[in-house]
């Protein structure tokens, strides 16, 4: 082995360039081993240093590690945009007389000189590596521009600071200098060095190509898809997960600090994020995206009525929240302004009118109480997934595109009960999945090994001796009540929990991971005693918390529906078929709350082939074809349009029983082409259908549909039990019988 130097230079920020990697691989000034590059596409991390997101995480890198790309956009003009320039104190427009006072018209926030003064020319040399191109844009805490490493070939951002008679400002700015260097995601744009330049200090970042979101926003006439929205927001949401679980918050989150490429996500200006800990140094975060508790505390510096508050997690979660917000709205809605700590109305906004469970996650996403909000960046997470899964599937039908992808697996309720909610089945209230059990609880094991199919009594009894009597025990004890058919002693069990709910895990708070299982439960109480309208508020409370989940909506639609209020059940119903098509009970509802036959075939045509149940769902779109021709025939006229179709539909109809005769028993088979030879006599009577072709496998014409609706009866008949009905049918069979003499 060689004793010589590599003669590779360092190019860690602390050595400037002065250290070479010596012999034994590491740095002759610091000691450290060469900095290793950012990966790219082919140099992805094991699987278990990944950070994945629910979609295709294939990137490109983020950064331009060579000048073939071509240079970064700059600005010529060098002055200060009038648009551009927001103080960062209260949001507040700034132009020029902003700069010659020196402090915001608005709120008086101190400001820097005119930006003339601290601007970077072109061809400036920054600490002989950095040779700037120009100025990029300016942002939350001072301005961007672009520069070439001359010694590594790549292109670069300097931030430097706005406001550098700030404390505040500086503090910051040297607090980043700690951590920020350790951050390394590839998510998150990369801090390389800090550099000083004519007693002004900048951070040298990579240059991250493609858009920002709010650009992105620009361009689509001040609004993103839904299902665009949601999905860059999740997207990010690793990134910020990763911050989190590294004792550090991101602060200033918003679009303008999110770029996109090639649908991947940067996290960049990280100049705002701190230690989540840190309860001493100021902190940056923008007017409309700053949480309430915050927003309070920062105008009044801590003193007065508002408490003192620092950025958290939930602060985080809050900003997401307005973010996609403004992806969702634009900002006109009364952002900074009426709406700084709340949203529109669902009825305000059409986007919203369409995805309540968007709104919904919004609401619990910007809660005023802290609290109240997401626990953390995990659970959005999956409420994210949960509502951009639900968007996409209704968007692919309506655009009648195949969108039958599952649903993301829940990490709160057991799969959907393969029932349809029929009165042959169990009660509907059993269409509806059960929470999964906590498995922080300490019970959770206990609780795993009890037989699904035990006898309920007996496990009911068992859970009232099994200690220690956690959260999870209790409800366990709730629903084994319900099936051993006592809701009485459930609600009984429901109050108790209720009493002192808040000395077991705070199950009386909807707010809590456990709270809402507890409004499931009431929910369920009130189902089994036959008070459907009082079921609907507690699996209402349950939506808002967990609005990602489809089961809370299964539950509303089974509640409105036993109360009667089928156009709401029908809603409901409609948006867990399309976006859970295992979700055979939400299809056969769905049809139970139409009252339109095609609607009803509709329903039914939900029902996916592979399961054990789309034989009935064919027979009942058999009936509904049938019941729509019949409907008709009463109402119109030959020459109606509805009738031109009749022979379409009575294809279908044949089709369909054709189709699945095999899977059908005898009477139910039988029955369905006695129900299509009568319409179809019915619609050749009335001349809504030519007298050529076949009906299932019988000419169509008078004589041969009627004798077909005698076989059919006679065969009926024969396998019929009854003797009531058996002899009905032959009396009908015999009365249809044409006469002759031989």
């Amino acid at each position: 082995m060689s004793n010589e130097p590599s003669g590779v230079a360092c190019v860690r920020p602390r050595c400037n360039g002065k250290g070479i990697i010596g012999p034994r691989g590491r740095c002759t000034v610091c000691g450290h081993p060469p900095e290793r590059q950012r990966e790219t596409r082919g140099d992805r991390p094991p699987p278990h240093e990944r950070w994945e997101a629910p979609i295709d995480r294939t990137r490109p890198p983020s950064v331009a590690n060579d000048s073939a790309s071509g240079p970064p956009p700059v600005i010529s003009d060098e002055r200060v945009p009038p648009d551009d320039w927001r103080c960062e104190g209260c949001g507040h427009s700034l132009g020029a007389a902003a700069v010659a006072d020196g402090r915001c018209p608005g709120c008086g926030h101190p400001l820097s000189p005119a930006p003339s003064t601290l601007a970077l020319r072109t061809d400036d040399l920054v600490e002989g590596r950095y040779r700037i191109l120009g100025r990029m844009a300016r942002g939350g805490q001072g301005w961007i521009y672009a520069a070439k490493d001359e010694r590594s070939g790549i292109w670069v951002v300097l931030k430097g600071l706005l406001d550098t008679g700030d404390t505040r400002a500086r503090i910051a700015a040297e607090r980043e200098r700690v951590f920020l260097t350790a951050v390394e995601h590839p998510d998150i744009v990369r801090i390389r060095d800090f550099v000083t330049h004519n007693g002004a200090e900048y951070i040298v970042m990579d240059y991250v190509r493609g858009d920002s979101l709010e650009k992105m926003r620009r361009d689509q006439n001040g609004r993103l898809d839904p299902a665009d929205a949601t999905r860059h927001v999740q997207q990010l949401l690793p990134a910020l997960r990763y911050l989190h679980e590294r004792g550090l918050v991101y602060c200033d989150l918003k679009p303008e600090n999110v770029m996109v490429r090639s649908d991947a996500i940067t996290l960049i200006d990280l100049g705002g994020a701190r230690r989540a800990d840190d309860l001493v140094s100021p902190y940056l975060s923008t007017p409309g995206f700053r949480a309430p508790e915050i927003d309070d505390a920062h105008a009044s510096g801590g003193t007065g009525s508002a408490p003192r508050a620092y950025p958290s997690v939930a602060s985080d979660i809050y900003a997401v929240g307005r973010t996609l917000a403004v992806l969702l709205l634009g900002t006109g809605w009364g952002l900074t302004g009426e709406h700084r700590h709340s949203l529109p109305a669902r009825d305000e906004h059409q986007v919203f009118r369409d995805h309540e469970s968007l709104h919904r996650l919004l609401l619990r996403a910007t809660e005023q109480d802290p609290a109240a909000r997401f626990t953390d960046i995990a659970e959005l997470e999956h409420e994210v997934l949960g509502v951009t899964h639900e968007i996409l599937a209704r968007q692919g039908s309506r655009r009648k595109i195949d969108r039958a992808l599952p649903p993301p697996l829940s990490r709160r309720f057991t799969p959907m009960p393969y029932l349809t909610g029929e009165d042959d089945d169990p009660p509907p209230d059993a269409i509806l999945p059960s929470p999964q059990v906590d498995p922080d609880d300490p019970a959770a094991a206990a609780l795993a090994a009890i037989p699904a199919d035990g006898d309920p009594s007996t496990i009911a009894r068992m859970l009232a001796e099994l200690t220690p009597m956690t959260a999870e025990v209790q409800l366990r004890r709730v629903r084994f009540e319900l099936d051993a058919g006592r809701p009485g002693k459930a609600r009984d069990l429901l109050e108790k929990i209720a009493r002192d709910g808040g000395a077991r895990g705070g199950l009386n708070d909807p707010s809590r991971p456990a709270g809402w299982r507890v409004d499931w439960y009431r929910g369920l109480v009130a189902l089994a005693e036959g008070k459907p309208a009082d079921a609907a508020e507690p699996f209402d409370r349950v939506f808002s918390a967990v609005p990602g989940e489809l089961a809370p909506r299964l539950a509303l639609a089974v509640a409105y529906e036993r109360a009667g209020d089928h156009d709401r059940a029908a809603e409901y119903y409609d948006v867990v078929s399309v976006a859970d098509r295992s979700a055979i009970g939400a299809a056969f509802g769905l049809a139970r709350c139409r009252s339109k036959p095609t609607d009803r075939i509709a329903a039914y045509a939900r029902v996916p082939e592979t399961s054990r149940f789309h034989p009935e769902a064919r027979a009942r779109m058999v009936e509904a074809l049938v019941a729509s021709l019949t409907a008709e025939l009463d109402t119109s006229t030959p020459r109606d349009r509805s009738m031109e179709l009749a022979e379409e539909r009575l294809d279908r109809a044949c089709r369909l029983l054709r189709n699945g005769e095999r899977e059908m028993t005898a009477p139910r088979r039988l029955g369905l082409r006695l129900r299509i030879f009568r319409v179809a006599s019915a619609l050749l009577a009335a001349g809504a259908l030519p007298a050529t072709g076949t009906v299932l496998g019988h000419p169509c014409d008078p004589d041969s549909l009627r004798l077909a609706v005698e076989k059919t009866l006679l065969e009926l008949a024969s396998h019929t039990e009854d003797r009531r009905t058996r002899v009905r049918l032959v009396d009908e069979a015999t009365r249809i019988r044409r006469w002759t003499w031989y």
